[in-house]
């Protein structure tokens, strides 16, 4: 049975999606790459034009290592792409919330690179 998110996790996971690290050149320390210093998705370097298999894939990944590190409730989380238009790239997460399947969209804007929860 999915569990449709609370108002507040759905605000938590925007606040999340729509903020940056301070420090973009953290890859060489670990320590400040894995803390909140770090908060947030780093942007992404990509642009429309640049859009393959291959990005969707790194936004993915970035989506999976921002939840693993920054919202620890949601468990086994699953990121899937699931279609792209010539504006977006649509995800699908799927975790576990507390004993709950949850299941939510979020939205990659290739002209801006923001990506937010899709509603």
């Amino acid at each position: 049975m999915d569990f449709t998110p609370s108002d507040d996790l759905k605000y938590e996971l925007g606040m999340l999606l729509s903020s940056r690290p301070s420090y973009l050149e953290t890859d060489e320390l670990p320590l400040v790459n894995g803390s909140v210093l770090n908060y947030g998705i780093k942007p992404s370097i990509y642009t429309a034009v640049e859009h393959s298999d291959i990005v969707n894939g790194e936004i993915s990944s970035r989506l999976l290592i921002m939840l693993q590190r920054y919202e620890p409730r949601l468990k086994n989380p699953i990121i899937d792409h699931l279609f792209s238009d010539c504006n977006y790239s649509h995800f699908s997460i799927t975790a576990l919330f507390f004993m709950d399947k949850v299941k939510f969209r979020i939205k990659w804007n290739k002209n801006s690179g923001e990506i937010s929860l899709d509603e």
